[in-house]
């Protein structure tokens, strides 16, 4: 019995699909790193002082640091990750250049809380030697699809300057409406409930391992 022939797709075209893959994959990678490029002359031009916050020069122009605060129920880790924020209302405000970003807030409990930052300095024409500008911070989760969660939604609200290498910061005496005394999070509304003493809270220069490791430190 004679074998049925079965028909192969010819091997150029095996070659052109992979060279049109690994073409538009290149063509995809050049448009990222243009873009990340172009993003980063912005901040040249803009907000060169994104490259020197804390007092040493980021090539990336973002800075990240930890530290601990003892809050309602104990102690709590605090991780923020910032740079510059380009256009939007606060940036053409009153106040100073602005700076957005995420960070993590790590409860007596070992809960991870992961945020979104924003937060603006307080005097405008600032320089790249940020050292004593002050600074107004907030963490939140984001806002939902018709922003009526804006009054329950975790929020804390920093306030404090640089102290190179250091952005020592408070509380504003927001964390006792988040928290409850035992450590929890308080989902209902916040402003029904008073604003504490002002909490310290210094954050130091480092990486997310640092963090990871003062959150299982703060864990009861």
């Amino acid at each position: 019995m004679q074998t049925p022939i079965v028909p192969q797709l010819p091997r150029t075209h095996h070659r052109s699909f992979a060279g049109c893959l690994a073409g538009c994959f290149g063509r995809v990678l050049g448009a990222l790193v243009l873009g990340s490029l172009l993003v980063l002359a912005l901040y040249v031009v803009i907000a060169p002082w994104g490259f020197f916050l804390g007092g040493q020069f980021h090539p990336l122009a973002y800075w990240q640091g930890w530290g601990t605060m003892h809050g309602p129920g104990g102690d709590y880790a605090v991780f923020m990750r910032m740079f510059p924020r380009l256009g939007g209302r606060s940036t053409l405000s009153l106040s100073g250049p602005s700076v957005r970003g995420s960070g993590i807030i790590c409860s007596p409990h070992g809960e991870r809380y992961s945020l979104t930052l924003r937060g603006t300095f307080l005097r405008r024409g600032i320089g790249t030697n940020t050292d004593g500008e002050a600074m107004s911070l907030s963490l939140s989760q984001p806002l939902n699809f018709l922003n009526t969660n804006s009054s329950t939604r975790l929020e804390v609200s920093f306030r404090g300057a640089w102290k190179n290498p250091d952005l020592v910061l408070n509380d504003a005496g927001s964390m006792v409406r988040t928290f409850n005394p035992d450590g929890t999070w308080v989902p209902g509304d916040r402003y029904k409930r008073p604003l504490g003493e002002p909490i310290p809270l210094t954050l130091h220069p480092g990486s997310g391992s640092d963090f990871d490791a003062a959150c299982a430190a703060v864990k009861k």
